[in-house]
C-alpha cells in the first residue's frame, strides 16, 4: 500500500502539543463536583482529585523530585492509587509502575535507573498490601509509604505547583518482556498519551456521560486507556479493588452495582465473563477489546451483549492502541483504521511498500510512538527508525506480518519473530530461556507456545548432581524467583536433544507432546475425587493429573479455572468462589475443602457478596410497601387516608367468625367466655385468588388465610416495586414473614372433616409455610423464614431481612407480618389476663385506656442494600439506618413490659444507624392501650431521648397507629413503619385516636415527650433545614421480644412515587404516536377491573403522571398474564376513552390466546419497493438507523449514487426514479428488510421460520446465519447490476389463474420458449415472464375469459429464459467467492417450496437457480404452515406477501388481505412491518402489539429505549378472590341451631358434608324473536316432531327451510338438527361427521342440536350426544354450538319455548319442559339426599354414564365399559369421548364444580394440579382407559389437550 493512501491521511494538529497536566487541569475545572473515581464506597470528586494531587506534587518538589527524575510506584488497588499518579506528573517526574508480586530480580532490573529518586509503596496491611513485597526497595532510592506522604500532604498549601510540563516530558515507563533475559522500559511521553485519549473521545467515543472500568494493574498499557481517557473527558472512573480483578462475578457485580458504560479489556477477560453467565448489563453500551486477537466467535457472543464492540491494535510502544475497528456480526475482524496523527505501512525488507494482498511487516509512525527503550540504546535505534515517508517522524517495527485486504482493510496475520502472546501479556521467548540458562544445571532451552501454554524443552549438563531431581521441580522455583508469574511454563520437557531442520535450527514441530511426559499419581477412586479428575480432563484437554498436582502447573490458568469454576457449581449445585479455587488448587485440597461443611457454609457466604465488600453498614431502602389492614385497607394510600382522617377501623365481631354474643361475659374470670365484643377485622380476610398463584381450589380449602393473606400482600409488594414474576424466578430474594398466635383452631379443623383436606391441611395451617408459600408461588431462591417473635414478629422479619442484605445473602428481600382471628382464642385469653379492651378500641398513652384491641391484618415491605436501590432508579419510600432485637430477660413475669430492656434496644438501634437520639423526631410506639405497658413505654422513651431535647427541637413526638386499626399483633410492627415512612412522603404527622386525656401515669412534661392528638405538620428542623426527617418504631412481643428501628426520608430525588417532572408536565399532552397501554390477568374479569383500577387511577387528583411513563411501567415492570389487551392513545382523553370501552363492554375476545403465536417472517422481492421507505422509522428507533446507515455502506462501492440519497428521496424526484432500476431497488429491499430484522430482533421477537420471495430470499438466508452481511450485500449487488443489465425486451404479468392453466396457455400460444413461469404466487395467481408480445397475448387470453390480469412495471423479465448462461455465469462467480456458514434458522426454499435442507442453500449453484427458477410461493407457505406456523410477519415495505399469503391458506384472499393483524378464517395472523398508507412506526408498532398479545415474548425494555419512560407506581393486580377457608366454614362457636355461614363459597366450592351433582334449575326464558332464516335438518329421514317446531318458527318470524345437508346451511341464521335415536343407529359417527364439516365452513352458522328425552328418559343413545356437544365446544370454541332437549309430548307450547331461545348464547346446554326452560346448574346434596339420588338415577356427565361425575358406572370388564367404548369409537368420536373424560377427572382434581370450568389449554401447574391431584388422575385415567401412564403424569403431559392427545395415540397404538 503507499504510505501516501487516503487511509494514512490522519493529521489533526488540535490533538497535538498537550501534556497530561494541562488537560486534566481543563477537564477538572470544568467538572468539580462531579465524581472522579468510585472505588467501593469511597468516592472522589474531579475538584478533590486535583487539590489532594496538587499538594502531593508541591510536596514532591519539596524533597528535591523534579523534571527529568523517576518515581517508581509499588501500590495496592487503593481508593487514592490514581491521585499519585496524577501527583508524580503534576510534579514533571517520570513515573514507573511497579507490580508488588514480581520477583525481587525482576524489579531489580526495572529499578536500575541512575535518575531513580523515590519508591512510594503501599503501607504494610494484614492483607499483604505492597508495602510485603519480597524486595527491599530502599536499596534502589528512598522508600516512601503512602501513608506517611498523606500525612506530611496535609501541610501543603493548596496551590497548584509551578512546573513546566512540555509535551516530549516523558510521563511514565512500561518495563515488557526482552529477549536476553532483561525487560524493555518503554518510554511514553506526555504529547502520545493526549494524543491517545483525544483519539478515543472520538472513536469509539468517550463522553462526560460514561462510566468507565478500571480493572488493569498500571503496568500494563491498558491502564492508560481506563486512566486517562475517562479522566481528560470528565467522565467517572469506576476502579476494581484487588479482589475484584481474578473473579469474573465480582466484575460483573462492579459493572451493575456501579452502572458501567464502558469498558476495555482483553479477550480473555472477556470470555472469562462470558463463561461466569454474564450477558450484558442495561446501560453498558460500549465494549473495547485488545491485547491480543479476538476471535468472530467470541466476537459474536459480545455483540449480543452490548451495542458496540471495538477492536483496538497497537503494542505498548506506540502507547496502547494506534487503530480502531467496530466489529460487526459476520464481519472480518481487522485493525482498521488509524488514530490522529497516526500512519501505518506494511514494508518489506528494504522498507519499500508492499502491493495490496501481500504480506510485509507493520511499521507504525506518528504521534503515539514511544521515545525508545529506557537505557538500551541499541535495542531502540533497532526498533525505532526515521520514517521515510513522513518526515520529521519516527516509526516503529512492530514484527508483526499485515496485509492489506484492500485500500481499506488492514489485517495482521502473524509475527516476524518468535514473540508469543498468551492472555493479552506480551513474552519474549528469549527472555525465558536466558532465564532458564542461568541455572547452572542447564546446558540449554527453547521455550514454545503449545495451546495457549508456555512449554520449556531443556538439556541438562551432563554429570550435574540435580539429576534425579525433577526438571519442573529444579526450574520452577528458580524461575518463580525471576519472572514474573505469567512468564513461568506450565510445563517443563527434559530431552536429550532438540530435534533439527534441514537447515540446522530446531525443529519446534518435532518436539514430544509436553503432556506425554507427565506420569500422574493414581486417584483414589472416591465419587468427589473421580469427578474432579473428569472436570480437570475436560478443561485442560488431557488426563495425566496426580492428586498433588498444582492445576497451574499442568496447563491450567486463569482463564480455565473459570471452566473450572463452572462446571464445579453444576455439579454441585451450589456456588463455588474463584477465591477457593486458587487457594486449593490441587485435586486432593480441593476435594477435602468441598467435603468440609463448615468450608460449604463459608463458600456460600463468601459467593453471595461476589465483590467482598463490607457492607455490613450499608443503608437499606424500602421500595415498596403493601398491607391489608382493617377497615377495607388495602393499600398504603389508603391506609394513609384513615390515618389522616382520624378514621376509626374497629367494629363488632363479625357473625362469620364466632358469635360474640354467646361468649360474652363481663366477669374476666369466666371459663370460655370474653368481654371483649370489638375488634379490628379483615373483612375479606378469607376470600382469596387461588387461580392466580396456581392453586387449586381443593388445596385452597386447606390453606390458613393468613398464608393467602400474607401471599397477596407480598406480591401486591412486588407488584407495586415493579418486579414481576420473570425478573423475580430464580433470583436471590429472600422471605422473611413474622407470625404469632396459630390463625387455626382445632374445634373448627374437626367440625370441618379435615379427612377431605388430608394432603393439604399440614402445609396449608403450618407457621413456616408462610413464607415458604410466598418463596415458591414467585420462584424465590434467597433465604427464607418464618419467625414467631409474637406482635413483635413483622419488626423482627425486617431486622433479619436487613442483615441478610448487608451480609450479602441475598440482593432482595420482602420482610412481612400476618395474623388472621378465625376464632375467639386470644379474645378468650386475654380478657382472663384482662389486658383485653372491652370495645376492641386501643387508646394509646390515654387516661382512659382500657386495654387493647385485638386485630388482625397483613404487612410487607420489599427491601433492598440502598447502593442497589439508587443504581436500579428504584422508588426509595424509606431508609432504613438501623434495627435492634433484643429481649426483656427475667423481670416481673413473662408478659410483663421490661423498661430497661426496651432502653436497651433503642440504643442499640441508635448505634447501629451511627445516631444520636437527638436525631430523632418521632417515635411510632407499640402503644397497645394497655394501662401498664403504656407507661413503661413512655418512661423507657423518655429515659433515652429527654436528654438531647431542648427548646429547638422541642419534645419528642410519639404516637400509635393501634388507635386506628387496634393492634394487628404480627403485622403491627410493619404497618408502623408503613405509617411513617407515608409520614415523611406527606410531611405531616397523623393523630393518635381516643386520647382527649393523655395518661396521668406517664411524665411528659419531665421526660420532654408529646402525644399527638391532632395532625401536625412534620416540618424541618429550624437549626438545621437539610437534615432529613428522622424517626423511631417501637414494636414489642407478649413474650418479652423487643424490636426497634429508625428510618429515614430519602432524597427527593428518589422518593418521587409518580413520576412527575420538575418541569412542565401536561398529563394530556398529545403525544406524537400512540403508545401501547399494555394490560393483562388471568381472566376477563380480572383484566376489565384492571382496567377499571388503572381508569381510576389516572382519574385520581394526585395522579399528574406522563402518560410515556405509564406505558413504560405497564410495559416493564408488570407481569404479563395470558388474557392480554393493548390500548393505543395518544393522549390521556384517549385512553380514558379506551378504558371505558373496555369497562362497560368487557374484553374483547382476542385477549384470550391459548397458544402462543409460532412466528413466520417473510421477505418481500422487487416490485414492493417505494419511495422513502423506513425513513420515518428511522427518525424513531436508532436500531434501524444504525444498520440501515452501516449496510448503505456497504453498497457505496458499487452504486453510482449513495443508496439512502435513492431510498430516501422525495418521491417524483429524480433520485427517487433511480429507485426503479433493479440494481438499486434490489439493494434498497435487502437494506430495509435486515434493518427491519435487526429491529424486530432488538425488540426480542425471533422467528421460528423464515421465507423469502426472490431477492428476499438473500435477507432471509443472512437472517438465517447462511451468509454474513458483507456477502450477502456483494451477492445483492452481483444479481441486482446483473438484472438491470438484461436486454429491455422483456415483460411480466400477474394472471388470476392456477399454475395449469397458464401452462396450458402458454402450450396454446406455442411460446413455451419465450415465456416462462416466474412466480406462483398463490392458487389462484401466476406471474409469468418473457417477450413483451407474448405477455401481451397471455394477458388478453385470460381476460377474454373475465380474469384480471395486470402487466408489471418492469421491462425486464425475471425468472425467465432471458437470464441467459452468460449471465448467470457471472452470478455464479460472485456467488462462488462468498463463505457459507451453518444455517441457524428454519428456512423454507423458494426454489423447491420446502423446508431447506441443512447445506441446501450453501452453494453458489443454488443462488444461480434461484435467480432463474420460478418463485414457488404458495407451495412454500404450505410448508410454513405445515410447520406449525400460525403468525406471518412481512419485512418489507407493504403488505404484499401477507396478502399473497393468506389467500394461500385462508382461502379468501379479498378478506384476509384487507385485515392485516386480525386473524383469517383458520386463526392465522397477518401482521406488517410497514404500509404506505401509515406511519412507519405506527404499522411496526401495532404489530409488535399483535405479537405481545399472542404471547410472543417481547423485550419492552429495548423498545422503550427510542421512546423513553420512567418506572412509575400503578395499580397493583386485581385479585379475583372467592371464599375458600373450610369451604366458609360456620362458627363454632355459636348458640344458634341453624342457618348458614355469611360467607358464600365460590361456584364451584362445595360445603363440606355432601357431593355436588347436577341439578336442573328453571331460568327466565324471555323471547328473542327476529326475522331470519333457520335450516331444518334430521340425518334420518324424518323426525315426527320437526312439524310443532316448523309450526312455532313461522310463527315467530322465521323462515324455516328443510336442508339435505349442513353445508346448505351456509348462509343462514342457523340450523337446527332433529335427532331421532329410533332411526338412526350410528348418531355419534353422523354427529362427529357434522362436526367436522361445520368446522370448515368459513362462516359457520348457529347449530342446535334438538334431542327429545335424552335427559329425563336416560336415553343413552341421544344422552351421549350432550357428551359429543360438550368436547366440541372445547375443541370448537370459535363455533356457535348449543344442545336442547324436549321432555314429554312437543306440541305447539313446547316449540314456542324452543323458537324463544334459539340464540340464547349463555346457555349453550337448556330442556324444555312445557312451558319451562331448565339449564344444568352444580348443586351441593347433603350426604343422605345423595345416596338417595345414586339409587334411583344416574348422571350423565360429557357423554359418560356415572355416579360421581368422573368414574364409570357400567362395569369396567363388560362391552359398556369406557375403555370398550373407545377402542371402539371412530377418530373424531374417540377424540371427543377422551378430552371430556380428561377435562371431568380434572375437574374432581381441582375441586371445581363442573368439567367446563377446566380450561384444556391452561397448565396443570398453572391451576394448581400438585402431586396428589396428578397421582389420583393417573389411577382413574388408567382404570378407565387400560392405558399405562407415567408417574410423573402432569410433567409429561403439561395441560389437559395434550393428554387427551396422548392418551388417543396410545389407545390407537393398541
Amino acid at each position: 500500500m503507499v504510505p501516501e493512501d487516503d487511509q494514512n491521511l490522519t493529521d489533526d494538529p488540535s490533538k497535538l502539543g498537550h501534556n497530561v497536566v494541562s488537560l486534566f487541569d481543563q477537564t477538572q475545572t470544568r467538572y468539580s463536583p462531579k465524581a472522579a473515581i468510585v472505588c467501593g464506597e469511597h468516592t472522589l470528586t474531579y475538584g478533590a482529585l486535583a487539590s489532594d494531587s496538587d499538594r502531593l506534587a508541591c510536596l514532591l518538589l519539596s524533597r528535591g523530585i523534579s523534571r527529568g527524575h523517576v518515581v517508581a510506584l509499588a501500590l495496592d488497588r487503593t481508593p487514592d492509587l490514581i491521585m499519585f499518579i496524577l501527583g508524580v506528573l503534576k510534579a514533571g517526574a517520570t513515573y514507573v509502575p511497579v507490580d508488588p508480586a514480581l520477583p525481587p530480580e525482576r524489579v531489580n532490573q526495572m529499578l536500575d535507573d541512575e535518575a531513580l529518586r523515590l519508591v512510594i509503596v503501599s503501607p504494610v496491611s494484614t492483607k499483604g498490601g505492597a508495602g510485603t513485597g519480597r524486595y527491599d526497595y530502599g536499596n534502589k532510592a528512598v522508600c516512601c509509604t503512602t501513608s506517611e506522604l498523606q500525612d506530611q500532604m496535609r501541610y501543603q498549601a493548596d496551590k497548584r505547583p509551578a512546573v513546566d510540563i512540555q509535551p516530549d516530558d516523558i510521563a511514565y515507563i512500561l518495563y515488557t518482556s526482552g529477549s536476553t533475559g532483561k525487560p524493555k522500559g518503554v518510554e511514553i511521553h506526555h504529547a502520545a498519551i493526549c494524543n491517545y485519549a483525544l483519539s478515543v473521545h472520538q472513536r469509539p467515543g468517550c463522553t462526560d456521560q460514561d462510566r468507565v472500568l478500571f480493572k488493569s494493574t498500571i503496568s500494563f498499557d491498558m491502564a492508560a486507556f481506563e486512566i486517562y481517557v475517562p479522566l481528560l473527558c470528565g467522565a467517572t472512573v469506576v476502579q476494581a479493588q484487588a479482589h475484584d480483578i481474578r473473579d469474573p462475578r465480582a466484575l460483573m457485580h462492579l459493572i451493575d452495582r456501579h452502572s458501567v458504560t464502558f469498558s476495555v479489556a482483553t479477550p480473555t477477560i472477556l470470555q472469562m465473563m462470558l463463561d461466569s453467565g454474564w450477558c450484558g448489563t442495561p446501560g453498558f453500551s460500549k465494549l473495547v477489546t485488545g491485547g491480543e486477537a479476538l476471535s468472530p466467535r467470541l466476537a459474536e457472543r459480545l455483540t449480543a451483549c452490548v451495542e458496540e464492540v471495538w477492536n483496538l491494535y497497537g503494542p505498548t510502544e506506540t502507547t496502547a492502541s494506534v487503530a480502531a475497528w467496530k466489529v460487526q456480526v459476520g464481519e472480518d475482524i481487522l485493525i482498521g483504521t488509524p488514530n490522529p496523527n497516526t500512519r501505518l505501512y506494511v514494508l518489506d525488507a528494504d522498507l519499500q511498500p508492499v502491493p495490496v494482498g501481500s504480506t510485509g511487516e507493520l511499521y507504525i509512525s506518528g504521534a503515539g510512538v514511544a521515545r525508545g527503550y529506557r537505557n538500551n540504546p541499541e535495542r531502540t535505534k533497532a526498533a525505532f527508525l526515521p520514517d521515510p515517508f513522513w518526515e520529521g517522524h519516527t516509526m516503529y517495527k512492530s514484527g508483526d506480518l499485515a496485509c492489506f485486504l484492500d485500500s481499506r482493510r488492514l489485517a495482521v496475520i502473524g509475527r516476524a519473530d518468535t514473540q508469543i502472546k498468551i492472555r493479552g501479556q506480551r513474552i519474549d521467548p528469549g527472555d525465558v530461556e536466558a532465564s532458564i540458562t542461568a541455572h547452572a544445571d542447564i546446558a540449554n532451552a527453547v521455550v514454545v507456545n503449545r495451546d495457549e501454554r508456555l512449554v520449556a524443552y531443556c538439556i541438562r549438563k551432563p554429570g550435574v548432581g540435580s539429576a534425579e531431581v525433577p526438571l519442573a521441580k529444579l526450574l520452577r522455583p528458580w524461575l518463580e524467583d525471576r519472572l514474573p508469574g505469567y512468564m513461568v511454563p506450565s510445563f517443563f520437557v527434559e530431552v536429550d536433544r532438540f530435534p533439527s531442520t534441514l537447515n540446522g535450527k530446531v525443529d519446534l514441530r518435532a518436539l514430544p507432546d509436553p503432556i506425554s511426559t507427565i506420569t500422574p499419581a493414581k486417584i483414589p477412586a472416591s465419587t468427589l475425587t473421580q469427578q474432579l479428575l473428569a472436570i480437570w480432563t475436560d478443561v485442560l484437554g488431557h488426563g495425566q493429573i496426580g492428586m498433588q498436582d498444582s492445576f497451574f502447573h499442568i496447563g491450567g490458568n486463569s482463564a480455565s479455572i473459570i471452566q473450572i469454576q463452572t462446571k464445579l457449581e453444576k455439579l454441585l449445585g451450589r456456588p463455588v468462589p474463584v477465591p477457593k479455587l486458587y487457594e486449593h488448587f490441587t485435586i486432593a485440597n480441593l476435594a477435602a475443602y468441598l467435603s468440609d461443611q463448615t468450608q460449604t457454609n463459608e463458600v456460600t457466604e463468601e459467593t453471595k457478596n461476589p465483590a467482598g465488600n463490607d457492607t455490613t453498614g450499608e443503608d437499606i431502602a424500602v421500595i415498596s410497601m403493601a398491607c391489608r389492614l382493617p377497615g377495607d385497607i388495602h393499600t398504603p394510600e389508603e391506609l394513609w387516608k384513615a390515618l389522616i382522617s382520624g378514621t376509626d377501623a374497629v367494629t363488632r365481631v363479625p357473625e362469620e367468625r364466632w358469635d360474640a354474643d354467646a361468649i360474652y361475659d363481663p366477669d374476666p374470670e369466666a371459663r370460655g367466655k370474653s368481654y371483649s365484643t370489638g375488634g379490628g377485622f379483615v373483612r375479606d380476610a378469607m376470600d382469596f385468588d387461588a387461580q392466580f398463584f396456581g392453586i387449586s381450589p381443593r388445596e385452597a380449602r386447606a390453606i390458613d388465610p393468613a398464608q393467602t393473606m400474607i401471599l397477596e400482600t407480598c406480591w401486591e409488594g412486588f407488584e407495586r416495586a415493579g418486579y414481576g414474576t420473570k425478573s423475580l424466578r430464580g433470583s436471590q430474594t429472600g422471605v422473611f414473614i413474622g407470625t404469632g398466635n396459630s390463625s387455626v383452631d382445632d374445634g373448627q379443623l374437626s367440625a370441618a372433616g379435615t379427612e377431605k383436606f388430608e394432603g393439604h391441611l399440614g402445609l396449608g395451617t403450618a407457621p413456616s409455610s408462610l413464607s415458604g408459600r410466598v418463596a415458591y408461588a414467585l420462584g424465590l431462591e434467597g433465604p427464607t423464614m418464618t419467625l414467631d417473635a409474637g406482635c413483635a414478629a413483622s419488626l423482627v422479619a425486617t431486622h433479619v431481612a436487613c442483615s441478610a442484605l448487608r451480609q450479602g445473602e441475598c440482593d432482595m428481600a420482602v420482610a412481612g407480618g400476618v395474623t388472621f382471628l378465625p376464632s375467639p382464642g386470644l379474645h378468650i385469653e386475654f380478657s382472663r389476663i384482662r389486658v383485653a379492651s372491652p370495645d376492641g378500641r386501643s387508646r394509646p398513652f390515654s387516661a382512659d385506656a382500657a386495654g387493647m384491641g385485638l386485630g388482625e391484618g397483613a404487612s410487607a415491605v420489599v427491601l433492598k442494600r440502598l447502593s442497589d436501590a439508587q443504581r436500579d432508579n428504584d422508588h426509595i419510600h424509606a431508609i432504613i439506618r438501623g434495627s435492634a432485637v433484643n429481649h426483656g430477660g427475667r423481670g416481673a413475669s413473662m408478659t410483663a413490659p421490661s423498661g430497661p430492656g426496651q432502653k436497651r434496644v433503642v440504643r442499640a438501634a441508635l448505634a447501629a444507624a451511627r445516631l444520636k437520639p437527638y436525631d430523632i423526631d418521632y417515635v411510632e410506639a407499640h402503644g397497645t392501650g394497655t394501662r401498664l405497658g403504656d407507661p413503661v413505654e413512655a418512661s423507657a422513651l423518655a429515659e433515652v431521648f429527654s436528654s438531647s431535647r431542648d427548646d429547638i427541637t422541642g419534645p419528642l413526638r410519639i404516637g400509635s397507629s393501634k388507635s386506628n386499626i387496634a393492634h394487628t399483633q404480627a403485622a403491627a410492627g410493619l404497618a408502623g413503619l408503613i405509617k411513617v415512612a407515608l409520614a415523611m412522603q406527606h410531611t405531616m404527622l397523623p393523630q393518635t385516636l381516643h386520647s382527649s386525656q393523655p395518661s396521668p401515669l406517664i411524665d411528659w412534661v419531665g421526660g420532654k415527650l408529646q402525644l399527638l392528638q391532632r395532625p401536625m405538620a412534620w416540618l424541618p428542623r429550624t437549626n438545621d433545614p437539610t437534615a432529613p426527617r428522622r424517626a423511631g418504631i417501637n414494636s414489642f412481643g407478649l413474650s418479652g421480644t423487643n424490636a426497634h428501628a429508625i428510618i429515614e426520608e430519602p432524597p427527593r430525588a428518589h422518593s418521587n412515587a409518580n413520576g412527575a417532572d420538575d418541569d412542565d408536565n401536561d398529563d394530556n399532552a398529545r403525544l406524537p404516536l400512540p403508545l401501547p397501554f399494555l394490560l393483562s390477568a388471568y381472566t376477563s374479569e380480572a383484566l376489565r377491573q384492571q382496567a377499571q383500577k388503572l381508569c381510576n387511577h389516572l382519574s385520581s387528583a394526585t395522579a399528574q403522571t406522563k402518560l410515556s411513563d405509564v406505558s413504560y411501567s405497564l410495559a416493564t415492570t408488570r407481569t404479563h398474564f395470558p388474557r392480554r389487551i393493548i390500548l393505543a392513545a395518544q393522549d390521556k382523553t384517549e385512553l380514558m376513552g379506551r378504558l371505558a370501552s373496555i369497562i362497560d363492554n368487557g374484553v374483547p375476545a382476542t385477549a384470550d390466546n391459548n397458544k402462543t403465536a409460532r412466528v413466520a417472517m417473510l421477505f418481500s422481492g422487487q416490485g414492493t419497493e417505494r419511495a422513502r421507505m423506513g425513513k420515518g422509522l428511522a427518525e424513531r428507533h436508532l436500531v434501524f438507523r444504525n444498520t440501515v446507515s452501516h449496510i448503505a455502506e456497504l453498497f457505496e462501492s458499487v452504486l453510482e449514487k449513495p443508496l439512502l440519497d435513492v431510498m430516501w428521496a422525495e418521491p417524483e424526484s429524480e433520485a427517487a426514479s433511480l429507485l426503479r432500476r433493479t440494481d438499486y431497488a434490489q439493494p434498497a429491499i435487502f437494506t430495509l428488510q435486515v434493518a427491519l430484522w435487526r429491529l424486530w430482533q432488538s425488540w426480542g421477537v425471533q422467528p421460528a421460520v423464515v421465507l423469502g420471495h426472490s431477492v428476499g430470499e438473500i435477507a432471509a438466508a443472512h437472517v438465517a446465519g447462511i451468509m454474513n452481511l458483507a456477502d450477502a450485500c456483494r451477492l445483492v449487488a452481483a444479481r441486482g447490476k446483473l438484472m438491470h443489465a438484461l436486454p429491455e425486451s422483456g415483460s411480466m404479468v400477474a394472471l388470476e389463474a392456477g399454475v395449469d392453466e397458464v401452462t396450458s396457455a402458454i402450450e396454446q400460444l406455442s411460446a413455451r420458449d419465450r415465456v416462462s413461469i416466474a412466480s406462483i404466487n398463490t392458487p389462484t395467481q401466476v406471474v409469468a415472464s418473457g417477450e413483451m408480445d407474448v405477455i401481451d397475448k397471455l394477458a388478453a387470453y385470460f381476460e377474454a375469459q373475465n380474469r384480471s390480469s395486470k402487466i408489471l412495471k418492469t421491462s425486464r423479465a425475471f425468472h425467465s429464459h432471458h437470464l441467459d448462461e452468460s449471465m448467470l455465469a457471472l452470478l455464479r462467480a460472485v456467488a462462488e467467492t462468498i463463505v457459507f456458514q451453518e444455517q441457524t434458522l428454519p428456512i423454507v426454499s423458494t426454489v423447491t417450496g420446502k423446508l431447506a435442507e441443512p447445506g441446501q442453500l450453501s452453494s453458489a449453484d443454488y443462488w444461480v437457480r434461484q435467480a432463474r427458477n420460478p418463485v414457488l410461493f404458495a407451495e412454500g407457505m404450505q410448508t410454513l404452515a405445515d410447520q406449525g406456523a400460525n403468525c406471518f410477519v412481512e419485512l418489507g415495505p407493504a403488505s404484499t406477501l401477507c396478502g399473497m399469503g393468506a389467500s394461500c391458506l385462508d382461502g379468501d384472499l379479498s378478506q384476509t388481505s384487507k385485515v392485516a393483524g386480525r386473524e383469517g378464517a383458520k386463526n392465522l395472523v397477518w401482521l406488517h412491518s410497514l404500509n404506505p398508507k401509515s406511519d412507519d412506526a405506527l404499522v411496526i408498532h401495532n404489530s409488535l402489539s399483535d405479537l405481545h398479545i399472542r404471547k410472543v415474548e417481547i423485550d419492552w425494555a429495548a423498545f422503550f429505549k427510542d421512546i423513553g419512560g420512567r418506572r412509575i407506581q400503578l395499580p397493583t393486580y386485581a385479585f379475583q378472590r372467592h371464599r375458600y377457608w373450610l369451604d366458609g366454614l360456620r362458627p363454632i362457636y355459636s348458640d344458634k341451631s341453624s342457618g348458614q355461614p355469611s360467607g358464600q363459597s365460590p361456584s364451584g366450592c362445595p360445603q363440606p358434608t355432601g357431593q355436588i351433582q347436577v341439578g336442573w334449575h328453571t331460568i327466565d326464558a324471555s323471547s328473542q324473536y327476529s326475522n331470519s332464516t333457520w335450516g331444518l335438518l334430521c340425518p334420518a329421514s324424518d323426525a315426527p316432531w320437526m312439524s310443532p317446531v316448523k309450526e312455532a318458527l313461522l310463527h315467530a318470524g322465521k323462515q324455516p327451510v328443510t336442508v339435505n345437508q349442513l353445508a346448505e346451511a351456509k348462509a343462514m341464521s342457523g340450523v337446527l338438527c332433529f335427532w331421532e335415536s329410533d332411526s338412526e343407529d350410528d348418531m355419534i359417527s353422523k354427529a362427529s361427521e357434522q362436526l367436522q364439516t361445520v368446522s370448515r365452513m368459513k362462516f359457520s352458522p348457529w347449530v342446535v342440536w334438538v334431542t327429545r328425552g335424552a335427559v329425563g328418559a336416560g336415553n343413552m343413545g341421544e344422552a351421549s350426544l350432550w357428551g359429543v356437544m360438550r368436547s366440541a365446544r372445547v375443541k370448537y370454541p370459535q363455533l356457535c354450538l348449543r344442545i336442547v332437549d324436549l321432555e314429554g309430548d312437543v306440541n305447539i307450547a313446547t316449540a314456542t319455548k324452543l323458537c324463544s331461545i334459539l340464540m340464547m348464547s349463555t346457555e349453550p346446554e337448556c330442556v324444555v319442559l312445557g312451558e319451562r326452560v331448565l339449564v344444568p346448574r352444580m348443586q351441593f346434596q347433603m350426604q343422605a339426599q345423595v345416596q338417595e339420588v345414586q339409587k334411583h338415577s344416574k348422571l350423565c356427565v360429557n357423554g359418560q354414564e356415572t355416579t360421581n361425575g368422573a368414574t364409570a358406572a357400567a362395569d369396567p370388564n363388560g362391552t359398556d365399559s369406557f375403555e370398550n367404548k373407545i377402542r371402539m369409537a371412530g377418530p373424531e368420536e374417540r377424540a371427543m369421548m377422551l378430552q371430556g373424560l380428561v377435562r371431568g377427572i380434572t375437574a374432581k382434581a381441582l375441586g371445581v364444580a363442573t368439567a367446563e370450568e377446566v380450561d384444556m389449554h391452561q397448565g396443570f401447574m398453572d391451576v394448581g394440579v400438585g402431586s396428589l391431584g396428578a397421582i389420583q388422575m393417573r389411577k382413574e385415567l388408567s382404570a378407565q382407559t387400560g392405558v399405562k401412564l407415567p408417574a410423573n403424569l402432569t410433567r409429561v403431559y403439561p395441560d389437559p389437550i395434550s393428554l387427551s392427545d396422548a392418551l388417543q395415540k396410545q389407545v390407537e397404538g393398541q
